[in-house]
C-alpha cells in the first residue's frame, strides 16, 4: 500500500508566501490527484486540502477556480460526519459572498460542525458561525459569533485575526465605524506580523485571515489620515 502522507508538500506553502497563488493552487490540485482515494475524501487531509484548492484559487483571484472548487468539495463532503471536515469545507466556502455552493448543502455542513463546540477547538466553529451569518446579512448575530470567538481563551491569534477582520465589517454594516476600524486595525496588525512571513501555522489559517481583512479593508472607508 501506498504511504498515507501527512501533511501538504513544502511548496504550496512557499508558493502562496510568495504571492503565486495561481501556482501553489496548480500544486495542491496536483498533489491531491496524486493522493488518490486517500485525498479524495474521509480523512482530516482531504478536507485541507480541498480547502487549500479553494482558498488558493480565492487569493489568485480566480473566482471561477474558486467556485468550481468549492462546489466540487461541498458535493464531495456534503454527507460527511465528521465535524472537523465539514468545518474545513465550510470556511473555505464562506470567503465569498457566492462560492458556488448549495445553499442545502452549505447548511448540511455548518449544522455537521456544530457538535465541535462542545469541545477545546470550539472557537472554529464560532468562526464559521460568524461568516455565516455575516453572508446572510445576519449583522449582529455574526459581530455577536465574532466577539465570542475572540475571547475564546483557546483561540489562536490566526483564527481571532479572521474573526476580527469579520467583526470590523459586520460591525461597518451595523453602522458603527470607530469599532469596525478598531477590529480592523487589530486584525491587520496580528497578520502583518504572521503573513506573508512568518512560521506559526497551519499557514493556509493566515491567508484566509488576510483574505478576510483585505474584504474588509476594501469594505471600510479609508482612514482620514490616507485620504487625498
Amino acid at each position: 500500500a501506498a504511504p498515507v502522507a501527512t501533511a501538504q508538500p513544502p511548496l504550496i506553502e512557499t508558493l502562496s508566501r510568495a504571492g503565486r497563488y495561481a501556482e501553489a493552487a496548480q500544486a495542491t490540485r496536483e498533489f491531491i490527484k496524486s493522493g488518490g482515494a486517500e485525498f479524495e475524501s474521509g480523512t482530516h487531509l482531504a478536507a485541507s486540502n480541498n480547502a487549500i484548492l479553494a482558498v488558493t484559487l480565492l487569493a489568485a483571484g480566480d473566482r471561477d477556480g474558486y467556485r468550481a472548487a468549492c462546489a466540487e468539495a461541498a458535493s464531495r463532503f456534503k454527507n460527511t460526519a465528521n465535524p472537523h471536515e465539514a468545518e474545513q469545507i465550510a470556511k473555505s466556502c464562506l470567503l465569498a459572498s457566492d462560492s458556488g455552493v448549495e445553499p442545502a448543502i452549505l447548511d448540511a455542513l455548518l449544522s455537521t460542525a456544530q457538535s465541535r463546540l462542545k469541545f477545546s477547538d470550539a472557537h472554529w466553529v464560532q468562526l464559521i458561525n460568524a461568516l455565516a451569518e455575516y453572508r446572510l446579512g445576519h449583522w449582529d448575530t455574526a459581530a455577536d459569533w465574532a466577539t465570542k470567538m475572540r475571547a475564546n481563551p483557546n483561540a489562536p491569534e490566526r483564527g481571532t485575526a479572521a474573526a476580527a477582520a469579520v467583526l470590523a465589517m459586520a460591525e461597518h454594516q451595523r453602522k458603527h465605524p470607530a469599532e469596525a476600524a478598531k477590529a480592523l486595525d487589530a486584525a491587520q496588525t496580528v497578520i502583518a506580523a504572521n503573513w506573508p512571513a512568518g512560521t506559526e501555522g497551519p499557514w493556509y489559517a493566515w491567508l484566509i485571515a488576510d483574505l478576510l481583512a483585505k474584504e474588509a479593508a476594501a469594505l471600510l472607508p479609508a482612514p482620514k489620515s490616507e485620504e487625498k
